[in-house]
Formats: C-alpha cells, sequence, structure tokens
C-alpha cells in the first residue's frame, strides 16, 4: 500500500494542472517533434 501512495504522489500534482498547461505542453511538443521530423539535417 505504501509503494502504490508512493507512486501517487507523483501523478497527484497533475490532476490540479489547468488545462491550458497541458495543452500548451502537448503542442510544444508536438512541434519539437515536426520539427526534428521536417529538419533531420540538422541532427546529422
Amino acid at each position: 500500500m505504501a509503494l502504490v501512495l508512493w507512486g501517487m504522489r507523483w501523478v497527484w500534482p497533475l490532476q490540479w494542472l489547468p488545462g491550458w498547461m497541458v495543452l500548451l505542453v502537448g503542442a510544444w511538443a508536438l512541434l519539437e517533434l515536426a520539427a526534428i521530423l521536417l529538419t533531420p539535417q540538422r541532427w546529422r
């Protein structure tokens, strides 16, 4: 039981994040992924 509570302490703060922050991080991740896929020469 203690192990479950220890793991939940990482998930719990995520429930308090505002929706716009989640969308902002998600959009940034998509933009980074698109930049990597569209400009492979930058990583070679």
